[in-house]
Formats: structure tokens, sequence, C-alpha cells
């Protein structure tokens, strides 16, 4: 079985979302730092397993990003504060 895996920036949508859910920290257990990327790895083919998903911060990300072969997204713009009212 393949995994597909990548990596994006969290929208500022997600963002928001994640600090009303929660704290808006880092998924990686001990890390307290700000998520700012959505991790994603994806089984190919007729698997019965599903997507696995991450919210992580830039160190994490970027050991996601050495460890597989990726390259690092450009860092999504903060939500403005006109949406975080909302």
């Amino acid at each position: 079985m393949q995994v597909e895996r990548s990596i994006r920036a969290m929208t500022p949508q997600e963002r928001q979302a994640k600090r009303e859910w929660g704290t808006g920290a880092c998924q990686v257990r001990g890390c307290t730092a700000r998520a700012a990327y959505l991790l994603l790895e994806t089984p190919s083919g007729k698997s019965e397993d599903g997507d696995w998903w991450q919210y992580c911060c830039a160190k994490h990300a970027r050991a996601f990003v050495d460890q597989h072969g990726l390259e690092m997204p450009a860092a999504a713009a903060r939500a403005s504060r006109s949406l975080a009212v909302q």
C-alpha cells in the first residue's frame, strides 16, 4: 500500500476554528507552540484505513517535510481581526 503525503498552511478559517475548539496549539505530544500547518497522509488504492491528519507548528512541519522529502509551503497570512470577531 502506498501513502500519499502532503503539507499545507492552515487557512485563516481553520486557525479560528482551532482556537474556538481548543488552544490552537500544535498537536504533537508535549508541544505548546501555535499550530500553523496541516499534515496529511492518504492511503492510495483500496484501503479501509482512513486519512491521517494533524495540525502542527513550523518546527514539527519542517521535521515532517525533511523526513518525507516534501517542500515546505509558505506560511498563511494571519486571520484578520474582522474574521476573528465574526
